[in-house]
C-alpha cells in the first residue's frame, strides 16, 4: 500500500503571506499524523538574483526569498520540502503557478494539496483541481480524519451552520483552500527535514497576458486578523452615513472596521 502525502502550499509574496501558510501547515500536522500520512511543504519561486533583475519594473521587494524559505521550513515536522524553481516563478502569478503546480502535481499525485484561504490561493486550487481532475473543498476551519477518510469543516450560509465535506468514492485526491486562523505557528522542530530542489524546465508565460505593474499595499492597511480591537456594523445601521459611525468609533478606539454580510452587499464598506 502506498503511503498518502499531504502537501502544503507556501505562499512566499510577502512574510504575511508566508506566516498564513506556516499556520495552515501547524493545522495540517495533526491530520498527517492521524492518518499516517507524509507531510511535505511546496515552494515556487527562483534564486534572489532573479529577483534583484527584475526590481526595475517591477516591485518584488516583499516576496520571500525561496533559499530562506526553504531553509526555515525544513525544521517545522514537515517530512521534505520540495522547491520548484524556474526564472519565469521570479513573480507570483495565479494562472502561472496554477499551471506549473498541475502539471508536477499529477506525476506524484498526493492525497491533498492545502492551500491558505486568500484570492490567490482560491484561483490557484479551482485551476489545479480542473486541470487534475480533483476533488475541491473551500473554506475549510477545520482537518479532520474520519474513518480513514478527510473531512473538512467549512462554514456555510454565512457562518450559521458548519458543513462537513468529504471526498466522493471514486476521488483519491482533493486541493483544500484553509481559513489559516485560530492557531499559532509551527514550532521548529529538533529534527530537520531534506530539501528537494527541482529546476524546472520548458516552463512558459500565458500568452496574452503581461503583469504591467505590481505595487504593495500602503503600510497603513491592516488585517482585521492582526488587530487588538474590531469594530463591526451590520444593517442595522441604515445606510452608509450610518455605518460611519463605525468608522468614527474605530478610529477612536484605534481599531479595525468590521462589517457584516449586508453591508458588504450594499457597498457601504469594502
Amino acid at each position: 500500500m502506498i503511503k498518502r502525502s499531504i502537501w502544503v502550499y507556501g505562499d512566499l509574496r510577502t512574510a504575511r503571506h508566508w506566516q498564513d501558510c506556516q499556520k495552515v501547515l501547524a493545522k495540517a500536522l495533526p491530520l498527517a499524523h492521524t492518518a499516517g500520512a507524509d507531510i511535505h511543504l511546496l515552494l515556487l519561486g527562483t534564486s534572489a538574483g532573479d529577483i534583484a533583475a527584475e526590481r526595475s519594473t517591477l516591485d518584488l521587494s516583499a516576496c520571500v526569498p525561496i533559499e530562506g524559505a526553504a531553509e526555515h521550513a525544513a525544521a517545522l515536522g514537515v517530512t521534505t520540502v520540495i522547491c520548484l524553481e524556474h526564472p519565469h516563478l521570479r513573480v507570483p502569478r495565479a494562472d502561472l503557478y496554477a499551471h506549473v503546480l498541475a502539471e508536477f502535481i499529477q506525476t506524484r499525485r498526493p492525497w491533498l494539496v492545502l492551500m491558505p484561504l486568500n484570492d490567490f490561493g482560491r484561483e490557484t486550487a479551482a485551476i489545479c483541481a480542473q486541470r487534475c481532475q480533483a476533488g475541491l473543498i473551500a473554506d475549510c476551519t477545520e482537518l479532520t480524519c474520519d474513518n480513514n477518510r478527510f473531512v473538512g469543516r467549512c462554514p456555510a450560509w454565512g457562518g450559521q451552520i458548519l458543513a462537513h465535506i468529504t471526498m466522493a468514492d471514486g476521488w483519491p485526491m482533493a486541493f483544500v483552500t484553509v481559513q489559516p486562523h485560530g492557531v499559532a505557528v509551527a514550532q521548529p522542530q529538533p529534527d530537520r527535514a531534506a530539501i528537494e530542489r527541482i529546476a524546472l524546465e520548458n516552463v512558459e508565460l500565458p500568452a496574452g497576458l503581461q503583469i504591467v505593474r505590481r505595487t504593495m499595499e500602503s503600510g497603513e492597511t491592516r488585517r482585521m486578523e492582526d488587530a487588538e480591537t474590531v469594530v463591526v456594523g451590520g444593517a442595522g445601521l441604515g445606510d452608509m452615513r450610518g455605518f460611519g459611525l463605525v468608522r468614527e468609533l474605530a478610529a477612536a478606539l484605534g481599531g479595525e472596521v468590521g462589517a457584516t454580510r449586508p453591508p458588504v452587499l450594499y457597498h457601504w464598506v469594502e
